[in-house]
């Protein structure tokens, strides 16, 4: 009887750590802060202001900044990306979206510019490599005229 209520003890343990356990979830899609930005240049990195919301900068001509973009490996040759953010009336943040192979190939980029008030742009690269390393890089309008927020990889 002992041995019984043991093992059903050690069972009920197991499952419930199991429960516990951090479970991946191929599916999840994987956000950015854009706290994680560096200015492009390393001269320049004490002109990004990092605030709650994102990153921006009062540099009056404003600055290139660069972060990777956090990912999941896919399968299927090309990903799917969301950049949020905003810009103050009359102002525009531009972006390059990039991919590079394990060697340091570039394998596929895109261009692309916002200047609405608040965005949250859609954009793929093709092709894209199950291993590949995903950089954004961004030129912040100057004056505090634009926040990056961050970037998610969908999976």
């Amino acid at each position: 009887m002992f041995s019984k209520i043991a093992k059903f003890g050690a069972t009920l343990a197991a499952a419930v750590l199991g429960t516990l356990a951090p479970v991946a979830d191929a599916g999840a899609n994987l956000n950015t802060h854009a706290s994680a930005f560096h200015a492009y240049n390393a001269g320049q990195a004490e002109l990004a202001d990092y605030v709650s919301a994102g990153v921006t900068t009062a540099e009056p001509g404003g600055l290139w900044i660069v972060a990777p973009v956090v990912r999941s490996p896919v399968p299927y040759g090309y990903q799917d990306f969301y950049i949020d953010g905003d810009n103050q009336t009359g102002n525009t943040t531009q972006f390059y979206l990039y991919s590079f192979d394990y060697q340091g190939n570039l394998e596929s980029s895109v261009a692309f510019s916002s200047s609405d008030p608040s965005y949250s742009i859609y954009e793929t690269l093709n092709p894209i490599s199950t291993y590949s390393y995903v950089s954004l890089l961004a030129i912040l309008p100057g004056d505090h005229g634009g926040t990056v927020r961050g970037v998610t990889a969908l999976q």
